[in-house]
């Protein structure tokens, strides 16, 4: 769950920037986004800057977050620094229409490369002018969990979740049943998964970053909640 949010100093976005100006994946990211849209890449402009903490069984991870949108918004783009046991993960993705606003492309990183997640039909949705950084400022953590190992499931903008948090799906001591969202399903399907192949495996959680990323726009509270803690393992695989 996400806590302890606040907003980026604009010298703390200068310096994120700055770093990730340098980073060679980034590059490769906005490349491709002017691939499919020459333009799409000029004009960006700040409408989430955050930092803060994402609290999951044990342990804590610390993040800071970007996101702009250009002026036509038919760009948005998503910029994530987190850190967990020490390591840093970057993780970027966007979504671009086309100069014909006919389609979306939705792309993310991964082990310094660009992967295309979906080609989809154009949707206005995706390039929705969001600020919920006062909504997470404001909020109480109140979610109820149970003592070690935690289980909650987690409560983000778009409500509370019935598959994502630990402990909380189906057969499991809190949520289940059907998922509130696609974000939800994608949670559902990483519980399998799981069943499937052994908890923790990393290519479950690879799944279940690309399924939440390329429903973003469904929560983006959620969204930075599962990457966050799950991005860097995602990168294992």
């Amino acid at each position: 769950m996400l806590q302890n949010i606040i907003l980026l100093s604009k010298e703390e976005q200068t310096d994120l920037f700055n770093k990730v100006e340098q980073d060679d994946t980034f590059k490769k990211l906005k490349e491709a986004m002017e691939q499919q849209y020459p333009t799409s890449t000029q004009g960006l402009q700040v409408i989430e800057a955050i930092k803060g903490e994402v609290v999951w069984d044990d342990g804590k991870a610390q993040f800071k977050s970007i996101v702009l949108l250009n002026k036509e918004k038919h760009a948005k783009l998503y910029i994530l620094e987190s850190q967990k046991d020490n390591n840093v993960f970057m993780y970027y993705s966007a979504d671009v229409s086309d100069p014909e606003n006919t389609e979306v492309l939705g792309l993310r990183t991964g082990n310094g490369e660009v992967k295309q997640l979906f080609r989809t039909e154009f949707d206005a949705t995706f390039f929705k002018e969001t600020n919920y950084a006062v909504q997470l400022m404001n909020r109480e953590n109140d979610v109820e969990a149970e003592a070690f190992p935690f289980s909650f499931c987690l409560v983000e903008c778009a409500g509370t979740y019935r598959h994502c948090g630990p402990g909380c799906g189906d057969g499991m001591s809190k949520g289940g049943g059907t998922p509130i969202n696609a974000i939800d399903s994608c949670c559902r399907a990483h519980d399998r998964c799981y069943a499937n192949f052994g908890w923790g495996d990393d290519c479950c959680d690879k799944e279940l970053v690309d399924c939440v990323t390329r429903n973003k726009s469904v929560d983006y509270c959620a969204y930075l909640d599962i990457v966050v803690w799950f991005g860097g393992d995602a990168d294992n695989c």
